[in-house]
C-alpha cells in the first residue's frame, strides 16, 4: 500500500480534531475525490484497524509500528496534544495510517466511495437543518428569526435585540428594566445569541432557554428548560454566571462550556473546555468543580466525572458531529433532531450496533445512511421522512 502524502494525513489528522474550516474541509475533499487509489488504500487501514479503539482514547501501540506512543492516561496532562502532535510530526515520511480507526475520517472516507452498490430502497432527499429560531416577548409576541433576513425587533417603541440571520444580539440597557424573553429552536434549526453583558451562547436543535434582556442584581442567571448550548461566558468576577436546569446549577465567572440536557437522553452531561465551573445540586447532594477537558455526567443523581475529547463534544457549534462507539439508536435520535426524520428498526437488535465516526451537519444524510449500510450489512428505507432499518 503507497502512503498517503505529508500534507494530506495532516489534513485528516486536523479533521479529526475539529480543527479544519470550511475552506479547508473542502479542499481535502476535493483531493480525496481526485485521488481515488488513495481512498481506497486509506479505506483498506480503516477496515483492517478497526479492532483499535477511536477518537478521544488511545491505546499503546509499538513505536516502531505507529507515530502513536501514548497512554489514554496522558490525555488529562496540559499539552498533551501538543506533544502528540510534535511526535507525529517528527516520523511523518516513515507512517503510512493505520491511526485512521473507527473514527472520524472513517465515515468521511467512505462518504467519498462509489456507493452504487449499496442503494437506499426509496431514496428521498430529507431536509437539512439550518439557522432558525423562535422569539418570544414578555407581551406574548412571537418573532420567527432566521432565513435570509435581517431586522430590528422592537418591543414598547425600544429596540432590544437585532437579528443578523443567525445571531440575536442583546446590548446593555442601564435605564430599561429588565425582561425575560425566551429562544426556542425548534427541530432542524441551530442559533446564536449574544446577551448584554457579552455572553455568547450557540444553541443547538431542540433548545429552549430563557433570559433577561439585562442584568440585575448580584448574579447573571438564565435557564436551560431543554436541549443543548455552547457558552463563552463574559468575565465578570463581581457578577458570576450561572445556568440553572432541573435539579441542578452551573455556576462560572469566564469560561466556555457546554450543557447538553434533552427530554429524551438518560443523563445530563456539563462538558468544560476552559476556565472553572462548579455543577451543583441540592437535590441530588452533588457539588463538583470541574478542570478544562472534563466532563460531568449525571444519570439521575449518579455523577460521573471524567476527561474526554472537548472538540468532540463542542463539534456542532463548528457544524461537525462526533460519534465514538455509540448505538445506532442515540445517532439516528439525535441526528433526527437536526435532520428532522423518524426513524424505526424492524429488528430490536439494530439498535445497539455501535458506530463511530464524525460528519458535517450540512452534508445529505443519505452519505451517512448509505455507510451504516454497507458496514454492517443493514437495510435502509426511507418514505414519508421516515427511516426504517432492517437486516439484509
Amino acid at each position: 500500500m503507497k502512503r498517503l502524502p505529508e500534507h494530506i494525513i495532516k489534513s485528516l489528522i486536523d479533521f479529526e480534531s475539529g480543527l479544519l474550516d470550511s475552506d479547508e474541509v473542502n479542499n481535502l475533499a476535493q483531493w480525496l475525490d481526485a485521488n481515488e487509489q488513495a481512498i481506497k488504500e486509506a479505506n483498506e487501514y480503516v477496515r483492517l484497524s478497526n479492532h483499535l479503539r477511536s477518537i478521544s482514547t488511545y491505546q499503546r501501540i509499538d513505536s516502531e509500528k505507529s507515530w502513536l506512543n501514548v497512554a489514554q492516561k496522558t490525555s488529562d496532562k496540559p499539552g498533551w496534544r501538543k506533544q502528540i502532535r510534535l511526535n507525529f510530526y517528527k516520523q511523518i515520511a516513515a507512517i503510512v495510517l493505520p491511526l485512521i480507526t473507527l473514527g472520524t475520517i472513517t465515515w468521511y472516507l467512505l462518504t467519498m466511495m462509489d456507493g452504487s452498490e449499496h442503494q437506499i430502497a426509496e431514496q428521498v432527499r430529507l431536509q437539512t437543518g439550518g439557522s432558525k429560531a423562535i422569539l418570544e416577548l414578555p407581551n406574548g409576541q412571537t418573532v420567527n428569526l432566521g432565513g435570509d433576513k435581517t431586522e430590528q425587533i422592537l418591543v414598547d417603541n425600544i429596540k432590544i435585540a437585532s437579528d443578523s440571520v443567525n445571531l440575536l444580539s442583546y446590548s446593555k440597557q442601564l435605564e430599561i428594566t429588565s425582561q425575560f424573553n425566551t429562544l426556542i429552536v425548534p427541530k432542524g434549526g441551530e442559533y446564536q445569541l449574544k446577551l448584554a453583558d457579552g455572553t455568547h451562547i450557540w444553541l443547538n436543535s431542540e433548545t429552549k432557554l430563557i433570559y433577561p434582556t439585562n442584568f440585575d442584581g448580584d448574579t447573571r442567571e438564565i435557564q436551560l428548560i431543554h436541549g443543548e448550548i455552547y457558552l463563552e461566558v463574559a468575565e465578570n468576577k463581581q457578577k458570576p454566571f450561572i445556568v440553572k436546569g432541573d435539579d441542578y446549577n452551573v455556576k462560572v465567572l469566564g469560561t466556555g462550556f457546554n450543557i447538553r440536557n434533552y427530554k429524551d437522553e438518560d443523563a445530563i452531561k456539563t462538558t468544560l473546555v476552559h476556565g472553572s465551573v462548579r455543577v451543583s445540586s441540592e437535590g441530588q447532594n452533588y457539588d463538583v468543580i470541574l478542570k478544562p477537558n472534563q466532563q460531568l455526567v449525571n444519570y439521575d443523581g449518579d455523577v460521573d466525572v471524567d476527561f474526554v475529547d472537548v472538540q468532540q463534544v463542542t463539534g456542532w457549534i463548528k457544524g461537525t458531529l462526533f460519534y465514538s462507539n455509540v448505538t445506532l439508536d442515540d445517532i439516528m435520535r439525535d441526528l433526527a433532531r437536526w435532520y428532522q426524520f423518524e426513524y424505526e428498526f424492524a429488528d430490536a437488535d439494530l439498535a445497539e450496533l455501535r458506530f463511530g465516526g464524525g460528519i458535517s451537519r450540512y452534508d445529505n444524510i443519505e452519505k451517512i445512511l448509505d455507510i451504516i449500510a454497507t458496514t454492517k450489512k443493514i437495510d435502509i428505507a426511507i418514505h414519508n421522512e421516515k427511516i426504517l432499518f432492517k437486516r439484509k
